[in-house]
Formats: C-alpha cells, structure tokens, sequence
C-alpha cells in the first residue's frame, strides 16, 4: 500500500506531465505552420495552424492545468493567476463564438453552453477557493484583489447575485435566477408607473 504522501507525489507528478503536454499543445497552435500552399498559390505570411477560437481554447486549457497543478502544490498565487486567466479566457471564447463558417446554431449553443459551464460552474468555484486560500495566508495580491471584483461584477451584472447586508451572494439554482429576474421586472414595471 502507498502511503498519503507516496499517492500525493504520484499525483503531482502525473499532472506536471500533464501540464507539459498542455503547453505543448499550445505552443503548438501558434508555433507550427499552416498547410502548405499548393501548386500555383502564394504561401501567405504569417499562416497559423489553426484559427483564433482554437489557439484560445488550447490556452485556456494550459492555464486552467497549470492552476491545476499550483493548487495541489497549494502554490495560490500561481493558482489564481492561471485560474483569472483561463476564466478570462473562457469568457472571451464565449463572447466571440458568434458563429463561424460551418457552425450551425445548434454547435453554436453547445459551444456557449460548454464554455459558459466551464467558466461558471468549473473555473469559477476553484478562483474562488484559491483566492480564500491566499486570503487566509495573508497575502492580497493585485491581481487576486481584481479577480475578486471581476467575478463579482460578472455575478451581479448577470442577475446571478444578491446584496444582502453588502455581502454579494452568489445564486446557483436556475429556477431562483428566474425567480429573481422576474422580480426585478415587476419591480421595474412598478416603477414606470
């Protein structure tokens, strides 16, 4: 039987190797060349491999295994550094997929859908969770002091928080975030009158 710190080690290990391959991959969207031109056609300058939606995709996904690995080394700083990071990217991958050649609608909503998930419901929590931890060592970086209050803004403006005693409340449950809108509505109707 391994021990705790044996499983643990393995574990980081794994996921170093794992980041290895992420970076890789990323290097590899911006670094490669594009298809070759064929017979009677210009090779353009500056070709890349892939389009921007892809190259975006794969850095979120180095950023997000890199916070990965910095939170299992309890390396917060790091964490939510790569975490803001992916999050942003996430966003920006969901406020540009408007619709590419090929993409019919409903890849489309699938594609905003995952993405919106990825940034909400995956990224989010663990910025949250890194940044407390780093909250907790005492250190209040720049950059975790402006994660913070973007995910809040991002919260409120989306409906998807309440201020209760100047406590920002995050509100997870859909039927409640419907609840809420139509709420403000009628409280917007109301006023109009």
């Amino acid at each position: 039987k391994k021990s705790a710190s044996r499983k643990r080690s393995d574990r980081i290990k794994r996921m170093k190797k794992a980041v290895n391959y992420a970076m890789l991959l990323e290097e590899l969207t911006v670094s490669t060349k594009g298809m070759p031109a064929e017979e009677g056609e210009e090779e353009k300058e500056g070709d890349m491999p892939v389009d921007k939606h892809t190259r975006e995709e794969a850095r979120a996904y180095a950023s997000w295994m890199k916070a990965n690995l910095a939170m299992e080394q309890e390396n917060w700083k790091l964490a939510v550094e790569e975490y803001t990071i992916a999050h942003d990217l996430c966003e920006n991958i969901l406020g540009s997929s408007n619709g590419g050649e090929g993409q019919d609608k409903m890849q489309q909503l699938e594609l905003q859908d995952f993405f919106t998930t990825r940034a909400n419901k995956v990224i989010a929590p663990l910025l949250r969770y890194s940044m407390y931890e780093l909250q907790e060592k005492g250190v209040a970086t720049e950059s975790a002091m402006n994660a913070s209050n973007t995910l809040q803004r991002k919260a409120a403006s989306s409906g998807s928080s309440i201020e209760f005693r100047d406590n920002s409340i995050v509100v997870e449950s859909t039927q409640l975030k419907m609840a809420l809108m139509k709420v403000a509505d009628f409280k917007k109707e109301w006023e109009e009158e």
